[in-house]
């Protein structure tokens, strides 16, 4: 309990934070007619609204199932994170179309003004990204984690762009910089977004391995043979198993022992907590001629 609501305190203390910074950017970036200035504050009003999601996703998540939403709410955070890349995207697409509009018209910026603010910035968004670097296991705080890293390399371009103009007099390296953030928010939204689609499409979750798990229960006594094996995650923390063990006819141990130490051994080793196995008898002719059960 304690650490869900130091992480609400977190996001929403991040939220204030980011409004502050982006009125800050943006005042400063139509003053100086910086465009990396102004495609940071846009980035940063994007945090505000990724914070927003985030918060409403957890909460909602919490929310206990019910007849019609039997796993609960749990893949709200995920539905959070696929936001925030498609916040990420029209970000990276806004600041191309501004770069371009640059590159063709260049236009006299205050580079005085852009080296202050930006590592005014910097500071801000790497204090920020230190803030959530304990909790990105999580698809939807990471979506806010790789905001404010991003925006943190974007202040620090920035601070780069308006170095350069400030030595060379030459305009052209805003847009430059922008585009080169511009890239690199489309790679951060790109990795995110194949994270949450591999959820969301029920996939393996990339810190277990299937065959390993397979092999695992293979390695109990009496199972002779493992089939219908589905592993997927509702969300970051939320594991699932279901699968068919086939045991031999040995009387020594019941198909509800063999189900327990399967339990047990998926629970230790692998973490995965949520299961369904069915146990059947390999000596069956026919169809089926027996079936224990044991659900979790």
């Amino acid at each position: 309990m304690t650490d869900n609501h130091t992480h609400s305190n977190k996001l929403g203390i991040g939220i204030f934070l980011n409004l502050l910074i982006t009125a800050l950017e943006y005042g400063a970036g139509f003053l100086s007619g910086s465009l990396v200035l102004v495609s940071d504050a846009s980035h940063n009003l994007t945090d505000v609204v990724s914070l927003i999601v985030a918060s409403v996703a957890e909460k909602v998540s919490k929310r206990k199932s019910n007849q019609q939403k039997t796993y609960g709410y749990a893949r709200a955070t995920i539905l959070g994170a696929l936001l925030n890349t498609v916040l990420f995207f029209l970000l990276a697409l806004y600041v191309f179309y501004e770069a371009y509009n640059r590159l063709r018209n260049p236009s006299i910026v205050s580079s005085n003004i852009i080296i202050v603010v930006g590592f005014v910035t910097a500071v801000f968004n790497g204090f920020m990204a230190f803030v959530f670097s304990h909790d990105k296991k999580d698809l939807n705080t990471r979506g806010v984690f790789l905001h404010q890293i991003y925006d943190t390399i974007s202040s620090v371009g920035a601070v780069v762009a308006g170095i350069l103009v400030y030595f060379t007099h030459n305009p052209i390296f805003d847009p430059l910089v922008s585009v080169m953030i511009g890239l690199m928010m489309l790679s951060g939204g790109w990795n995110l977004a194949k994270k949450t689609l591999h959820i969301l499409l029920e996939g393996v979750p990339e810190d277990i391995n299937a065959e390993e798990v397979k092999q695992s229960l293979l390695n109990l006594p009496h199972v002779k043979k493992i089939h219908d094996l589905h592993i997927w995650s509702l969300s970051s923390h939320f594991v699932s198993l279901s699968c068919h063990i086939v045991i031999d006819d040995s009387k020594e141990l019941s198909g509800f022992q063999i189900c327990r130490s399967a339990k047990k051994l998926l629970e230790d080793k692998y973490r995965i907590t949520h299961t369904t196995i069915e146990i059947e008898i390999t000596d069956c002719e026919g169809e089926v001629c027996e079936i224990e059960s044991h659900h979790k």
